[in-house]
């Protein structure tokens, strides 16, 4: 958020494109702590949510341990043959979450979806994590 303090008979200050694109860029280098994504846990999974606009399947690397997911991946930008780049508001760059649950996790029966640049992986828990309800004779 911007906030612009005016004296009671002044102008607000104009911005220039160049003052207004850096504004940008630091809005945009500042976005990642903002898109950290969604985890919801039901009795038996975990289900992991987190936008990588700009990434395709062959740019993330999942991996998973007892406790222990983690998301890789890479954008690079790159102008087509022939143009030059005169202004851009995304930026190159790598991505790594690393998401600690409190439960096991089953990590040979994650799965992931990859659509409209969100990624939903579902983790089940192991079966010894899960809550069991015990009947009384």
């Amino acid at each position: 958020m911007l906030a612009v303090r005016r004296s009671p008979l002044s102008r607000a200050p104009m911005l220039g494109l160049s003052s207004a694109l850096s504004m940008l860029s630091a809005i945009e280098a500042s976005a990642p702590s903002a898109r950290l994504g969604e985890v919801t846990e039901a009795d038996d999974h975990y289900t992991v949510t987190v936008p990588v606009p700009g990434l395709c399947r062959d740019d993330i690397t999942l991996s998973a341990s007892d406790t222990t997911l983690t998301l890789e991946g890479a954008r690079s930008l790159e102008a087509p043959e022939g143009f030059t780049v005169i202004h851009r508001e995304r930026s190159d760059g790598r991505i790594r979450r690393r998401l600690r649950f409190s439960r096991t996790i089953d990590p040979g029966s994650i799965t992931a979806q990859l659509t409209d640049g969100i990624l939903t992986v579902t983790v089940p828990k192991s079966a010894a994590a899960r809550v069991r309800t015990i009947a009384i004779d």
